[in-house]
């Protein structure tokens, strides 16, 4: 299946459109924005205090409020949706029950859809909660089907992937997996989370805890206003880290599919359409906000891929730092040397799909050099830091933000040069070759465009007034 529309290659993220559907504290639209998915939309049915981007307000059990959603995605620009329908009445935390006080299961492994006998306030949360199951399921797959990046999120043993909802989108749609921890992204508690999608790239967030950090109990707890909670509550929002890894996988897919990402350097800056506003900034000496710039030097001098046999050869939590240098094995079954300090950007299976999505072929588990990888199931990216001597050398080569040839846009950089070093001569003979040449080009067009002009006469009969009067 082809992801991305061709009318999209060439195109850079920034001007495509990505959609958060349940969006709560929308952490995970703040960071799209801050990675360079700058028309990000975050969509729930209420505004949370402390939000982390604005949200729209719609109540997608309304048709009037869920057609909007089918309108943006065929819009042609939307490059990925992310849902995570609310999983209140699915959880399995309902089933534990220690006192009489605690909330009653709605749901089970034969009734996934809610029980048949349920009345009053527990039938309509269970049926609001299936309609937005169906919504959500519906929308993946129309996502899937225009083309466009798709991921949905809920709780690893959620009832909601045992609903007849994602059961019939399962039939229909090829799924690839991701199972974690949120614990090695940054959570409190060692919750198991799934995302799905419809790219098998998603398989780079799998992680599982390395009980190398302690845990916030479960059951109750109190939440940042002091009320008593289910401490499952507390962990429903992303933490940042796992909102990064989640970007930088669908950030990695788009440029697979041709389309440019935000630049690396600041020197890059100069010749990327949608950073014009950061360019003018520096060019008056304003200092842009961090977030929106790219650094000066980029953040790792490389960024490596080692195989690895088991997990436990990296002793180094997903976005961590190696605390020594680690001897491991390279794609080409070379050895390769991790150093002290490089950062675990991805660790994940070489391949995990939930019906077989990644399908096996004639070089399957072999790396380009044609060495049998079949060994080493998993994979470990990691980012090199910088020597110091080669940072100061690269930093130097950049220059200073300041310096007028940076700051300058390029089109204008061009003028300027040329004024200096051509004399009154050569000047008046490029504008007038130049005036030449378009007048030239503008006569060979005349009859095209006097053609093309008359097909478009017409007569009103009644009125007497040509088309191009009215």
């Amino acid at each position: 299946m082809t992801l991305v529309p061709r009318a999209w290659q060439g195109m850079h993220v920034g001007q495509l459109w990505t959609l958060e559907l349940f969006a709560g504290s929308a952490v995970l639209c703040s960071v799209a924005k801050q990675q360079g998915l700058y028309n990000s939309i975050a969509v729930d049915k209420t505004q949370k205090h402390g939000c982390f981007s604005s949200i729209i307000r719609l109540d997608l059990t309304r048709e009037a409020d869920s057609s909007l959603v089918d309108a943006w995605l065929d819009s042609g620009l939307l490059i990925w949706v992310h849902l995570a329908p609310v999983c209140g009445t699915a959880s399995r935390a309902r089933d534990i029950q220690v006192s009489a006080n605690d909330p009653p299961p709605l749901r089970s492994n034969e009734h996934p859809n809610g029980f048949p006998d349920l009345a009053g306030r527990d039938l309509l949360r269970v049926n609001i909660a299936n309609k937005l199951f169906s919504f959500a399921c519906r929308i993946f797959a129309e996502a899937t089907k225009r083309g466009i990046l798709a991921t949905m999120e809920n709780p690893k043993n959620s009832y909601f992937w045992c609903t007849t909802y994602f059961l019939q989108l399962w039939k229909t749609v090829e799924l690839y997996c991701a199972d974690f921890q949120v614990c090695m992204y940054g959570g409190s508690r060692d919750k198991w989370t799934r995302f799905i999608a419809n790219f098998p790239e998603v398989a780079e967030l799998s992680v599982e805890c390395d009980r190398k950090h302690s845990h916030a109990p479960w059951r109750f707890a109190h939440n940042p206003e002091g009320k008593r909670v289910w401490a499952t509550s507390l962990e429903s929002q992303y933490t940042r880290p796992l909102c990064l890894a989640t970007v930088q996988v669908i950030l990695q897919k788009a440029a697979s599919q041709g389309l440019h990402l935000l630049p690396q350097t600041l020197n890059e800056i100069r010749k990327h359409p949608l950073l014009h506003a950061q360019q003018a900034q520096i060019s008056v000496g304003l200092q842009p906000f961090r977030k929106k710039i790219p650094p000066l030097v980029p953040d790792f001098d490389a960024i490596v891929v080692a195989v690895l046999q088991d997990k436990s050869e990296v002793p180094v939590p997903v976005l961590g730092k190696a605390q020594n240098d680690l001897h491991l094995v390279s794609v080409e079954l070379q050895p390769l040397l991790i150093p002290k300090y490089a950062r675990l950007l991805r660790l994940f299976a070489a391949s995990d799909s939930l019906k077989g999505g990644l399908e096996e072929s004639e070089t399957a588990g072999k790396s380009e050099s044609g060495a049998d990888l079949s060994l080493y199931p998993f994979r470990a990216v990691f980012g090199l830091p910088w020597e110091p001597e080669k940072f100061i050398e690269k930093a130097v080569t950049a220059g200073h933000p300041a310096l007028t040839d940076m700051s300058i846009p390029e089109d204008l950089q061009i003028a300027i040069d040329r004024n200096l070093a051509w004399n009154d001569e050569q000047m008046s003979k490029y504008r007038s070759d130049w005036a030449k040449h378009w007048l030239m080009r503008a006569k060979e067009l005349d009859a095209a465009e006097s053609l093309d002009r008359s097909s478009r006469w017409c007569k009103a009969p009644e009125s007497g007034h040509s088309c191009d009067d009215l």
